[in-house]
């Protein structure tokens, strides 16, 4: 992950609720995707609104799916016993 990124972090339960956010979409960027719907429910999903919002989110699931990767990775290399400073970054 570049340096001063951050994901959005995971909204709780009744703020999900609230925002009619469905189970399979509540995860590491589900904070950023609150006020993605509702910029898209405001513009009736216009392909050329909210692109703000919408690359918020999506930059959040490829650093989140990155950093899933990087650690799985990292277990690998733990677990097949390569413990090498180059394997476990």
């Amino acid at each position: 992950m570049p340096a001063g990124a951050d994901l959005g972090g995971r909204c709780a339960q009744a703020e999900c609720e609230a925002g009619r956010i469905d189970l399979a979409w509540r995860d590491n960027c589900s904070k950023l995707l609150l006020p993605l719907n509702k910029c898209r429910r405001k513009h009736l999903w216009w392909p050329w609104s909210c692109g703000h919002e919408k690359h918020a989110y999506e930059a959040c699931q490829y650093h989140d799916y990155v950093a899933r990767v990087k650690e799985l990775k990292r277990q690998d290399a733990v677990a097949s016993g390569s413990r090498t400073l180059l394997d476990l970054e």
